[in-house]
């Protein structure tokens, strides 16, 4: 059976970096039209899709199991961290 999971596991990297501005971006986004408690539920959904859309892009390949390719737990919460900061960020503005 093929690794299902991001074997990356440096919590420094640039992709982690990209994920948490990607869940702030979507976080901002989604605080115009909901409370806080979906934001976070928004950018976790939408997290999980991105990770499961790169592990399937890449399951046929040699890259899966590399670090950087499949489902990431830690890029995941990196997004949910933008989408926190997003919500702090917003309770700020407004």
């Amino acid at each position: 059976m093929p690794p299902f999971f991001d074997p990356d596991r440096r919590l420094l990297s640039g992709d982690k970096l990209q994920h948490l501005v990607g869940g702030l971006g979507v976080g901002l986004g989604a605080s115009l039209v909901v409370a806080w408690p979906l934001v976070l539920a928004v950018v976790f959904v939408v997290g999980a899709i991105f990770e499961l859309g790169q592990w399937d892009a890449v399951r046929g390949t040699s890259f899966l199991g590399q670090p950087g390719y499949g489902f990431g737990p830690l890029d995941l919460a990196a997004d949910v961290l933008g989408g926190v900061a997003a919500v702090l960020l917003w309770s700020v503005l407004t």
